[in-house]
């Protein structure tokens, strides 16, 4: 099985675009529309984290914070097309951020960089 990927957006077709497209490429991709669901996690937390910055509930930021308290090893990436992503996201811990629209080889490396990371216990 690949390495576990959780993604949060409120847009349900960038969701299936990246549920499909992620695990197309060996990725065992889970999924949800709101940060709330993300407490169901904490005792199985992923691989990886993609947060939408804008939410309902908590937003993206707040829950990069949550995971970041729960695991700092985990890798988030924030992606989102809010302005000052690159300020915001080193605020709360993200491991990397990416505007959107992005493409999709942008979002694979930046996703095997942080995995990498993460496996070698370097993140950065």
């Amino acid at each position: 099985m690949g390495k576990r990927i959780h993604i949060i957006d409120d847009d349900s077709f960038m969701l299936k675009l990246l549920e499909v497209s992620l695990g197309k490429r060996g990725f065992d991709v889970t999924c949800t529309l709101d940060s709330y669901q993300i407490f169901d996690l904490v005792d199985n937390l992923p691989d990886l984290f993609l947060i939408d910055v804008v939410l309902p509930g908590l937003n993206g930021l707040e829950t990069c914070k949550w995971v970041k308290a729960q695991n700092p090893n985990v890798p988030v990436i924030i992606l989102s097309a809010t302005p000052g992503l690159s300020v915001l996201s080193k605020r709360v811990s993200a491991d990397d951020y990416l505007e959107k629209p992005f493409k999709l080889s942008t979002l694979l490396e930046k996703i095997n960089r942080c995995l990498d990371a993460a496996t070698a216990g370097t993140m950065y």
